[in-house]
């Protein structure tokens, strides 16, 4: 690397870029006339330093002072000693750079009355500093602050305010420009917030397209998920990416006249939030009620020299990700689920410390072959986050991303949990959290039920056994239902026409063995339909008073294995 002086050329020649430097006709670097660029460095600072990148044009021949002994002059303008904060006659280090780095991506700034001209290149640009061209301003590269834009760079383009001139220099060059605001979405410090509902799929909040501008943000960009009132301890900040909702088709009749219209919007300041994430932000089902938004590392103590901090900014990978298999009826805990799993990462998902997560299982072999049920369908598995090992930056919360081709996924056992009331497939009135006409029956079960998972509550020693009766169809399946996936309960059904044997013993077994079932998914609601089945004796005229004795010993058990376990008859 040779050393150089910098002098100070007055007038600078107009057709050369402001930011640029002339060499001297002998010098000891090649000719430029095919393009040269030179990385300039303060004299003083270390090698290893960072080190500005400039393009080098042939200077003037005559009309010059003639150069003497020493390091060769070059000649610049006072913009450029502005940036290098550098004085004429200041000494750096110069050397040539034959491949500058190639900019993959860069977003580019305008005002409302310039726009892009004609694509030249490649330019050797920076971050923050106006284009040779003019108008557009740069105000993001990658992957890197400082490169050749060319043919192979995609760019983005996004309107700037706050200032009324673009250009290479402003008349006052004394006066640092104002940073440039990319309309309001580089704003920091703005108060975001939503009022909930549930919905979606995911960990996506859905929103709409105007509410999306108005929120400041980006399509699919990152963000942290608060309740609004709730502190830390209580409710812990999610990570979510913010996708734009667009109102669905109407294709009910698909031969009529309204074939193709367009259904009603999502209405402004409304987030559909998918179950999971209400489930692990607390959030009521019901009323998922008002979320506060921070967008991704807003406010974050993150060094400013530390490389290039892009305003769409991620989450890290984690490098290990260890789960716990959530005990369900629906599903074994003893089967191997790798190829789940790895399906499932295959997409990155967001994960932390002590969240549920949900992967689906649709067309899965194994969770058929290892399902308990009857009749197998593809149910959705739960996973709780047990350990994350990874280097996060600081933030609200500790949140990572796993994807198969960069975290370690260890299943290291089963746990007990509360899982989220995901929606059905069939999306009836009838498979929703609040049935039409079971509202009342509905409420009143969340009542009867909620005080059994509240530790140290009044009633938890009390018999945790409700009856229901009522005509076939009248809706007890239903209510029964819709109250586990209020409260995130798990539900066993189990029809007593099951139970029956030909003997009292036989079916003793065959009682003992579905409450021990459930005693090992709790928090699980145990339904026994038609439950007066199995009081009768083999005739059907008399009572089996074993059978009533035992199933009276289980309903009134008080053992604090059984705590969290309820049982329902219909």
């Amino acid at each position: 690397m040779a050393l150089a002086v910098l002098r100070v050329l007055e007038p600078f020649p107009t057709e050369a870029p402001p930011l640029a430097v002339l060499l001297p006709p002998e010098g000891p670097w090649p000719a430029a006339g095919l393009g040269l660029v030179l990385a300039l460095r303060p004299a003083g600072e270390s090698p290893a330093g960072p080190a500005l990148l400039v393009a080098a044009l042939e200077g003037p021949g005559t009309g010059t002072e003639e150069q003497g002994p020493g390091p060769p002059q070059l000649l610049v303008s006072r913009a450029l000693l502005q940036l290098l904060a550098l004085g004429s006659g200041a000494w750096v280090r110069a050397r040539p750079v034959r491949r500058p780095p190639a900019l993959g991506w860069a977003l580019l700034g305008t005002s409302s009355g310039t726009g892009l001209g004609p694509r030249v290149g490649p330019l050797l640009v920076r971050r923050g500093e106006a284009l040779p061209v003019p108008g557009p301003r740069v105000l993001e590269t990658r992957p890197a602050l400082q490169g050749l834009l060319g043919p192979g760079t995609r760019l983005a383009v996004t309107e700037l305010r706050g200032r009324a001139k673009l250009g290479p220099e402003t008349e006052d060059s004394s006066r640092p420009p104002p940073p440039p605001l990319v309309s309001s979405f580089a704003a920091s410090g703005t108060v975001r917030r939503l009022r909930g509902v549930l919905g979606g799929t995911g960990n996506s909040l859905g929103v709409s397209r105007s509410c999306l501008r108005s929120l400041g943000l980006f399509q699919g960009e990152w963000v942290w998920v608060t309740r609004v009132g709730e502190s830390s301890i209580t409710s812990q900040p999610h990570l979510a990416t913010v996708q734009v909702l667009e109102p669905r088709w109407d294709l009910s009749e698909r031969l009529g006249p309204v074939s193709g219209q367009l259904g009603e919007p999502l209405a402004d300041g409304l987030a559909l939030v998918p179950a999971t994430l209400a489930f692990n932000l607390g959030c009521d089902p019901l009323e998922v009620g008002e979320l506060k938004i921070q967008r991704y590392l807003e406010g974050s103590s993150t060094p400013e020299n530390k490389g290039s901090c892009s305003v769409l900014p991620g989450p890290p990978f984690a490098k290990e990700l260890h789960i716990e298999i959530v005990s369900s009826p629906h599903y074994s805990t003893n089967t191997n689920y790798d190829h789940v799993l790895y399906r499932h990462f295959q997409t990155p998902r967001a994960v932390q410390e002590g969240d549920v997560l949900c992967v689906p299982t649709v067309g899965q072999v194994e969770i058929l072959e290892g399902s308990p049920e009857k009749l197998p369908r593809w149910r959705e598995m739960f996973f709780k986050v047990k350990k994350t090992v990874g280097e996060a930056p600081d933030g609200p919360a500790c949140a990572y991303l796993a994807a198969a081709s960069h975290t370690s996924v260890y299943l290291v056992g089963s746990t007990l949990s509360l899982v989220p009331g995901l929606p059905s497939g069939e999306s009836t009135p009838w498979s929703s959290l609040s049935p039409p006409g079971l509202e009342t029956l509905v409420t009143e079960l969340c009542a009867a039920l909620k005080p059994r998972l509240q530790p140290g509550g009044a009633l938890l020693t009390a018999p945790g056994s409700v009856l229901l009766r009522g005509p076939p169809g009248s809706g007890k399946t239903t209510a029964v239902t819709a109250a586990c996936g209020r409260l995130g309960l798990h539900l066993l059904k189990v029809p007593c026409s099951s139970l029956c044997a030909d003997s009292s013993g036989a079916v003793e077994t065959k009682l003992q063995a579905a409450f021990s079932r459930a005693r090992r998914c709790r928090p699980v609601v145990l339904l026994l339909t038609a439950v007066d089945l199995l009081g009768r004796d083999r005739d059907g005229l008399g009572e089996d008073a074993r059978v009533v004795a035992t199933l009276r010993r289980l309903l009134l058990d008080e053992d604090p294995l059984t705590r969290y376990g309820l049982a329902l008859g219909l």
